[in-house]
C-alpha cells in the first residue's frame, strides 16, 4: 500500500498529487497489538510455535487431509450422537493459518482455530513422529509434541486468546467504512479495562504460585 514507487499510495499520488493518505487504524491497530505483546519473550517464542505448528501439518498434503478427516469423523459420530446441530454454514471444516502480523485478527483466528483442532492436531504430530518422512521432520514432531503437552503452551494460548478476543470488536470496528468516533472511543475505553482485569489476574496468579511455591519449599 505505502510502496515507494509502485505501492499504491505512489500510484495514486502521480495521478493526483492533492490526495491525501490516511493509514488503516485497524492495521496500525494490529500491528502495534502484536508488535508490543511480542516484546514478551515467552509470548514471541509462544507465536514462534505456532508457526512451527502450522508449516508442519499445512506443509504436507497427507497431514492436511489427515485434519480434515478427523474433523468430519467427530461430526458424524457428534451428529450420531444429537451432539451437533446440522444445518447450512455449520460444521465447516477448519485449518491451521500461518498468523501474520501484518493480517487483521489473523492471530486471533489461527489460535481459534488451534484450540478448536488441538486433540487432532496432537493425533497428526503423533503420527509424524512415527511415520515422518525423514528424521529432521520426526524429530520436530516429537518436539512440538512436547511442547504442546506441556501447561505453560495451553495457558499462554487461552491467554492470548482471551486478550485478542477483547481487542477483535475494537478491530472490526476501525474496519468500517462509517467510522463512530464515539463508539470507537467507548469501545478503546472497554478494552483497556478488559486487558487491566487479566493483568492483575495473571499478576495474582503469579504471586499465588510463588507463595505456593515457597510454602511447600518450607
Amino acid at each position: 500500500m505505502q510502496g515507494e514507487f509502485n505501492g499504491l499510495k505512489s500510484l495514486i499520488l502521480k495521478e493526483n498529487s492533492s490526495a491525501y493518505y490516511i493509514h488503516c487504524f485497524a492495521h496500525q491497530f494490529q500491528l502495534t497489538l502484536i508488535v508490543v505483546a511480542k516484546k514478551h519473550s515467552s509470548i514471541g517464542s509462544f507465536f514462534n510455535i505456532v508457526t512451527r505448528l502450522v508449516n508442519i501439518i499445512e506443509g504436507s498434503c497427507k497431514c492436511r487431509n489427515m485434519l480434515r478427516e478427523k474433523q468430519i469423523e467427530k461430526v458424524f459420530e457428534g451428529i450420531a450422537k444429537s451432539e451437533i446441530k446440522t444445518g447450512q454454514c455449520l460444521n465447516k471444516k477448519m485449518a491451521l493459518k500461518r498468523p501474520e502480523d501484518t493480517h487483521r485478527s489473523s492471530h486471533y483466528g489461527t489460535l481459534i482455530n488451534l484450540m478448536h483442532l488441538f486433540s487432532f492436531v496432537i493425533d497428526v504430530l503423533e503420527y509424524i513422529g512415527e511415520n515422518g518422512s525423514d528424521d529432521l521432520q520426526r524429530a520436530e514432531a516429537i518436539d512440538l509434541l512436547d511442547i504442546n503437552n506441556r501447561f505453560k503452551f495451553v495457558f499462554v494460548l487461552h491467554l492470548m486468546k482471551k486478550v485478542l478476543g477483547i481487542t477483535y470488536e475494537l478491530s472490526q470496528v476501525l474496519q468500517r467504512r462509517a467510522q463512530d468516533i464515539v463508539n470507537v472511543m467507548n469501545l478503546v475505553k472497554v478494552s483497556k479495562y478488559n486487558l487491566q482485569v487479566i493483568r492483575e489476574m495473571v499478576r495474582n496468579l503469579c504471586y499465588l504460585s510463588y507463595w505456593n511455591f515457597m510454602v511447600n519449599m518450607i
